[in-house]
């Protein structure tokens, strides 16, 4: 729509001063701005405004603010002069209205078609997500690798057969023990090593270990020794 268009529509642009708006469309995004009243230099017949939508108003028959949808867009009509002082008030209702339009999907024939430096954004883009793959690869293994040294931590506070037991297994294994289950004694294992065989006891602890611990294994060692049978024991 061509502005010959629009004097065409609209009729006679009568040219007069005022300040007065009766009626202003609230629900409109150019609500905020005509809420401050701004003086108008000029107004058209309500009667001449059939097509148009009307956003304010004066006397009852003074339309100082109008608006029509073409295709997409929207033609406001502000008769009023125009203030640097509301620049930035008006740009917001120009992004408060053009953000409530909504865009045409894209047709399944567009979705082929690359905009020139678009085939270099995408390389790229496949480029970086490799990378990124990679060192999300490498940031979970060393995920893990922290994961299985926070567990030798479990020597220091953990009780428990299942808890305690497996990881007192793994610390014999990293000193090069060997530890065999033992189902038919009274004990968590037997341990091998370049020095000999031993049984192996796991007992968890509850706090520091007491000196009470050592008495009590001094006297289960010296029971083993009367046995001939000798005993690791780990707390």
């Amino acid at each position: 729509m061509t502005p010959s268009d629009i004097y065409r529509e609209l009729g006679e642009i009568k040219y007069s001063k005022g300040n007065t708006i009766d009626y202003i469309d609230s629900g409109h995004p150019f609500s905020e701005y005509l809420n401050t009243k701004p003086p108008w230099s000029a107004y058209i017949d309500k009667d001449a405004c059939e097509n148009w939508k009307i956003l304010a108003s004066a006397f009852g028959t003074h339309a100082v603010s109008l608006t029509k949808r073409v295709g997409l867009g929207h033609i406001i009509l502000l008769l009023s002069y125009y203030d640097y002082h509301n620049g930035e008030l008006l740009e917001r209702c120009i992004i408060k209205l053009l953000g409530d339009r909504e865009s045409t999907p894209e047709p399944s024939w567009a979705k082929d078609i690359l905009v020139p430096g678009q085939q270099e954004l995408i390389s790229k883009i496949i480029e970086i997500s490799d990378q990124i793959d990679t060192l999300e690869k490498g940031r979970k293994e060393l995920i893990d690798e922290k994961a299985n040294l926070e567990r030798w931590k479990h020597l220091l506070y953990e009780k428990g057969k299942h808890q305690l037991e497996p990881v007192v297994r793994d610390a014999l294994a990293l000193l090069g023990c060997t530890v065999k289950p033992q189902p038919d004694k009274d004990s968590d294992g037997a341990v091998a090593c370049d020095y000999g065989t031993a049984l192996l006891k796991v007992v968890g602890s509850k706090g520091i270990i007491r000196i009470e611990k050592l008495g009590e294994l001094k006297k289960i060692w010296v029971t083993l020794l009367r046995k001939k049978e000798p005993m690791l024991k780990v707390y």
